[in-house]
C-alpha cells in the first residue's frame, strides 16, 4: 500500500497531467454518489462536520475522500478542514493507497476548472466567443 506524503503528491501530480486524467474520466464515466454530510458534535465548541465522498469505476478503482470541517480548529493552530482519500482495488477491495486528500483537492481544483472552461468554450457559438471578447 502505498501513502504519500503531501509534497511527493505536489511534486508528482502535474496540473497537465491531473487535467488528463479528469479528462479520462469524464468520458470513461464513473460513479460518484452525492456527497453523505454528517454533523459531528465538539465538546465545548462549535459543530463539526464529516462529509463522506465516494466514487469508482466499475472493475477498475474504488475511492473515498473523507474530509473532517472542524471550525474551532484555528484556536489550536490546526487546519480546519483534515481530508484523507482511499484507493481500493475495484476487483478484490484491496487497499492501494491512502493519501492526503486537502492536497489531492488542491491539486485538482485548478484542471477541473480548465477542464470545465474547456468543455463550455467549445460549446460556444463563434458570435458568442467574439462578442465575448469585446466587451
Amino acid at each position: 500500500m502505498l501513502m504519500p506524503e503531501a509534497e511527493r503528491i505536489r511534486n508528482t501530480l502535474d496540473r497537465l497531467s491531473a487535467t488528463n486524467a479528469l479528462d479520462i474520466m469524464s468520458r470513461d464515466g464513473c460513479e460518484a454518489p452525492v456527497r453523505h454530510h454528517h454533523t459531528v458534535t465538539v465538546p465545548e465548541a462549535p459543530e463539526a462536520t464529516m462529509l463522506l465522498m465516494p466514487a469508482w469505476s466499475t472493475g477498475k478503482y474504488l475511492g473515498i475522500k473523507i474530509a473532517n470541517v472542524f471550525p474551532s480548529n484555528g484556536s489550536v493552530n490546526l487546519p480546519a478542514v483534515q481530508a484523507v482519500y482511499l484507493l481500493f482495488s475495484g476487483k478484490t477491495g484491496e487497499l492501494l493507497a491512502s493519501m492526503d486528500g486537502g492536497e489531492l483537492t488542491a491539486r485538482r481544483t485548478a484542471p477541473a476548472s480548465a477542464l470545465a472552461a474547456g468543455y463550455l468554450a467549445a460549446k460556444t457559438p463563434p458570435a458568442c466567443s467574439s462578442l465575448a471578447r469585446a466587451v
